[in-house]
């Protein structure tokens, strides 16, 4: 994920590090007047034989400053560095960034909520599409979320909608019931919106066949 709200949990992928080498995962790093890469550690991260690894850390809540105090950690854009273990001033060289959620429970941008990979089931006899979102709001959210059915031809032949309410930091899902479709493949799209209508997440899409 490339946001998330404090305390939430964040799987991180390295991909051309030093083989079988442990790196400490740097949260909001800076050089020093010394030339040392320092910052909060908030994990660590161990490369296999071909240099790649994983592993995950949480948000955390407050972050080491260039005075070498805490402070709260603000909403906003952060780099999440690697260092290998034992350095004080080696990093990679291409870091990655997480966004800080300080959103509220009015969020209102396609970045509140982030929609997973669907997959399809039958509830009482009806195909149904179910797809998990994550809340990238540090507030609980009641969203809406759309299915948009398309035929072959790509015209729009019927909706079907589910509310759900993810947690801080949390996830919930939606099931969106495709009842009474003949027989057919179907494009659906699917995406959350607040109760006042406001597009709270990207769109994603799912083939289903009735």
């Amino acid at each position: 994920m490339t946001s998330a709200p404090i305390g939430h949990n964040v799987i991180l992928n390295a991909h051309a590090l030093a083989a079988s080498t442990g790196y400490n995962v740097i949260f909001a790093p800076f050089t020093t007047s010394s030339g040392n890469v320092i910052g909060t550690v908030v994990g660590a991260i161990l490369s296999n034989a071909q240099g790649a690894g994983s592993g995950t850390f949480t948000v955390p809540s407050t972050i080491q400053t260039a005075s070498g105090s805490q402070a709260t950690t603000p909403g906003g854009s952060y780099v999440v560095e690697l260092q290998s273990a034992g350095s004080s001033t080696s990093a990679i060289a291409s870091p990655a960034t997480l966004t800080v959620g300080s959103t509220s429970v009015n969020c209102n941008s396609t970045t509140c909520t982030t929609p997973g990979t669907s997959s399809t089931t039958t509830l009482n006899g009806n195909p149904t599409l179910v797809v998990p979102f994550t809340n990238n709001s540090n507030q609980g959210q009641t969203v809406i979320v759309y299915g948009v059915v398309h035929n072959a031809l790509g015209q729009t032949v019927y909706y079907t909608t589910s509310t759900i309410t993810p947690g801080a930091g949390g996830s919930a899902t939606a099931y969106l019931v495709l009842a009474g479709l003949p027989h057919g493949t179907y494009t659906v799209s699917y995406f959350a919106v607040s109760a006042s209508g406001i597009a709270v997440s990207t769109s994603g899409t799912a083939t289903v066949t009735v």
